[in-house]
């Protein structure tokens, strides 16, 4: 008689967690997504049976999701005021997308980037400066920027952000966020530009990764691992947690999640829709 071996198959790992006002979404290794919180316009209902290669939402959006599925198209669910409903226009794909709340952006695999709107949005966010090409890009609510092949940022749209974007080719990713926006420099020092105070990061510390929120907030993913924020940190926003590394960082709103090195989403600042303060193995 042939001995039966059982196995256990492992659990997925995180990939990614996005925070917004009130909800949390993240993503697994198997693609799969889940949304915690606020379920007011259906913001943290996942389409069913969906999988998908990335998730956004806008700090200060209250009320969308939108999810970059397999096939490298974009849809958005959610309040229909926001970006809830809007999906990408047909026959185009994507490498990522960025949710700017009343528009979405999206990035192509030869560094084309094509933005979409609901009626009622800025024109202005449509606006993609021609013939440059980027490697990645960060929506707010009435812009968008863009790291260029070159290391270089763009930004368009309607907002002051637009007014104060810094020179220099020498940036490796950026955040949008509510009036302010951050890039992240290939020696680990972050700029700030905006006009929602404060702006200055740290001195004295370099970072790994970047997330501008909402209300002040930004945090960021040190080279040594470990969170820290700077903003609006009182006992309303975000207060870093400390002995925890991390490989990622998303500042929302009030609060702010991040994927452990222990494969545990960990959450801080404000809860009053059960979106932040938790810990999921």
């Amino acid at each position: 008689m042939q001995e039966q071996v059982s196995t256990i198959k492992p659990a997925p790992t995180y990939t990614q967690v996005v925070a917004a006002s009130g909800h949390t979404c993240w993503l697994k290794s198997d693609r799969s997504a889940f949304c915690f919180g606020d379920n007011t316009e259906g913001q943290s209902d996942v389409p069913i049976g969906q999988k998908f290669l990335q998730l956004s939402v806008n700090p200060t959006s209250v009320q969308s999701t939108c999810g970059l599925k397999i096939d490298g198209s974009a849809v958005c669910w959610g309040n229909p005021s926001e970006a809830g409903g809007l999906t990408s226009p047909v026959g185009s794909t994507f490498t990522k997308i960025a949710n700017g709340r009343g528009h979405v952006c999206g990035l192509k695999g030869d560094g084309t980037v094509e933005c979409w709107k609901r009626a009622d949005a800025y024109q202005e966010v449509l606006n993609v400066p021609p013939g440059v090409l980027f490697k990645d890009i960060a929506a707010a609510e009435s812009y968008t920027c863009g790291l260029t092949t070159d290391g270089a940022i763009a930004c368009w749209g309607n907002d002051s952000v637009l007014n104060t974007v810094p020179s220099g080719n020498d940036f490796i990713s950026i955040s949008a966020g509510q009036f302010r926006a951050c890039g992240l420099k290939t020696d680990g020092v972050v700029v700030c530009w905006g006009s929602d105070n404060p702006l200055t990061p740290p001195s004295g510390v370099t970072f790994a990764s970047i997330s501008v929120g909402g209300a002040g907030l930004t945090c960021g993913v040190r080279t040594d691992g470990y969170a820290q924020c700077w903003g609006d940190v009182s006992e309303y926003y975000a207060i870093p947690i400390s002995n925890i590394t991390f490989t990622q960082i998303s500042a929302g709103e009030q609060h702010a999640c991040g994927i452990a090195t222990d494969n545990t989403i960990r959450c801080w600042g404000d809860n009053g829709y059960s979106q932040g303060p938790q810990l999921f193995p």
